[in-house]
């Protein structure tokens, strides 16, 4: 069994590795032991087989005694719905990189509420640990699956009325902390979106037909900038499955969409599966982002955003910062003045 040599090197990719457990990661950084700290050690170390099994299983049970440990369960893929975590954690991150003080979090094909439920869990603790506002809601028929509009909505695999929901039980079930919005999502989504105060962090699309997945990605192609951060997490359930080609599905109407949207760009998010325990699950590779490259989100000067982020200690030289992202002079600001205080 291959070990990887990033640990034994014990670079900039252990750092990175840690850094993205935490939107701040100066707290991991800044251990009692040596220079750069006891715990990027340590997780390097507990990312390697067959350590990785043992650290799995314990975060598994002390998730279920404290949620104190969501973030290190999340990573090591220790709690259900680890793609929700996993997507709120990444929104989290872009927002506060961007200096926006919170996000919308949406489930597209809510079905039974399992994911909604889980959703509206992690979205809390999110919030607790990061400072950031988080509105969840979830979206669904409550009778399964319209009628499918021909072949791309993979009419072998999937037909009417499937994944039916309980939408009275799962309203007693939310107990009125998410909004959960019925009806056909081409109609009830773009109100939802205009009416809604903050932009969307994470979406999870699960709705399995090509037609529903263009009328959940159509409203984004012209949607204020403001409605959405400048990089948008979102998760495709249905795609790179059993007998459904690229072609078809959700992943078709997101090719269809990056062709007509220059300005707004779908990508998947793999660097994500680098820096994880468990990097070779599949369904990482179901994680896109949407890049929003319309002014003021991304212009000239941007990458400085990111420069503070990676690099510290060269933040501390950064001079004439651009107006360019909202929130981006407060951001570099308060990243000086800790690369400072850390120095003292």
């Amino acid at each position: 069994m291959k070990v990887s040599n990033q640990f034994w090197r014990f670079d900039i990719h252990v750092l990175k590795r840690v850094s993205f457990l935490n939107c701040s990661p100066r707290r991991f950084l800044n251990g009692p032991s040596t220079k750069w700290g006891l715990m990027p050690a340590l997780l390097a170390l507990a990312s390697e087989p067959p350590l990785r099994f043992l650290v799995k299983a314990t975060l598994k049970l002390g998730y279920k005694i404290t949620p104190k440990v969501f973030q290190l369960a999340s990573l090591f893929d220790a709690i259900p719905y680890t793609r929700y975590a996993l997507g709120l954690l990444t929104a989290a991150r872009y927002a506060r990189e961007a200096g926006i003080n919170g996000f919308s979090a949406v489930e597209f094909g809510v079905a039974k509420g399992n994911g909604l439920l889980a959703l509206t869990r992690y979205a809390a603790l999110v919030s607790q640990q990061t400072g950031l506002e988080i509105q969840v809601a979830g979206f669904d028929t409550g009778s399964g699956l319209p009628p499918p509009q021909g072949y791309r909505d993979v009419i072998w695999h999937y037909s009417a009325g499937e994944y039916a929901g309980d939408p009275d039980n799962l309203r007693k079930r939310l107990g009125g902390r998410t909004q959960y919005i019925l009806g056909d999502v081409a109609a009830t989504f773009p109100d939802w979106l205009h009416a809604t105060n903050l932009p969307l962090g994470f979406v999870s699309v699960d709705v399995d037909f090509y037609s529903s997945t263009r009328a959940i990605l159509d409203p984004l192609a012209n949607i204020a900038t403001e409605k959405l951060l400048p990089i948008t997490e979102f998760y495709f359930d249905d795609i790179l499955c059993h007998g459904v080609p690229h072609c078809v599905g959700e992943l078709a109407a997101v090719t269809e969409f990056n062709k007509l949207n220059p300005s707004r760009q779908f990508d998947k998010e793999d660097w994500i599966r680098e820096w994880r325990p468990y990097g070779e699950k599949l369904w990482l590779q179901r994680l896109y982002a949407l890049y929003c490259f319309d002014p003021p989100r991304i212009t000239a000067g941007s990458h400085i955003w990111r420069s503070a982020l990676v690099n510290r200690d060269r933040c501390r030289s950064l001079v004439n910062v651009p107006a360019a992202v909202p929130g981006l002079h407060y951001y570099i600001s308060r990243a000086c003045a800790e690369c400072q205080r850390s120095t003292e």
